[in-house]
């Protein structure tokens, strides 16, 4: 008899890779959006903004609209100049149009900027990102030390355990993982979450 293993999720399946790299693309948008009870009514106003354009940046993403992409991106910096985010999406675009050059220098310039994030307050979101830009920018080993470095540092025994089911089995291909086709869009209820 043979018996087959089975998964929650099928890591190998590129639906399963399209949706690993769109949730990354969202992650920021969605971890901008925590409800305080100590927001200020300015500091809601720029969330729900900075959460708006997110989701525009990611309607233009999920649509292949790569160019139209750019030039909001280049809108997004001024107003967001130290947010990661955006220069992961613009890596992301670069490397799908193959510059790999200017995708490098994004995805690099995004882990500098978690990098101070982190050095000030260890949001496990934030990690989880960076993690994902390394595993793209130096590869799996890479993106395992970044796993452990997460792992010394959280008092969170979910995060452990969400860091050892879910990204730790994220596997792909570097070159799968750039084409068009990797782009779905996804539903409602998975990039409007807040």
């Amino acid at each position: 008899m043979n018996k087959r293993k089975t998964y929650l999720f099928d890591v190998k399946n590129p639906t399963w890779i399209a949706i690993t790299v769109c949730l990354a693309l969202v992650a920021t948008v969605i971890h901008g959006c925590k409800h305080s009870d100590e927001t200020l009514p300015s500091d809601k106003k720029a969330k729900r903004e900075r959460f708006q354009a997110g989701m525009r940046l990611d309607t233009l993403l999920c649509r292949r609209d790569l160019e139209s992409a750019l030039l909001f991106i280049d809108t997004l910096h001024t107003r967001y100049p130290r947010d990661p985010q955006f220069y992961f999406g613009e890596g992301w675009i670069y490397q799908m149009k193959n510059d790999s050059i200017k995708a490098r220098s994004c995805f690099t310039r995004a882990v500098a900027i978690y990098d101070s994030l982190i050095a000030v307050k260890k949001d496990f979101g934030d990690q989880i990102n960076r993690a994902f830009i390394i595993l793209i920018l130096d590869g799996r080993k890479a993106y395992n030390q970044s796993l452990d470095e997460i792992l010394r540092t959280s008092r969170n025994p979910h995060d452990s355990l969400v860091i050892e089911e879910i990204w730790r089995k994220v596997i792909y291909k570097k070159e799968d993982l750039f084409k068009p086709e990797m782009l779905i869009t996804l539903p409602d209820s998975i990039t409007q979450r807040h």
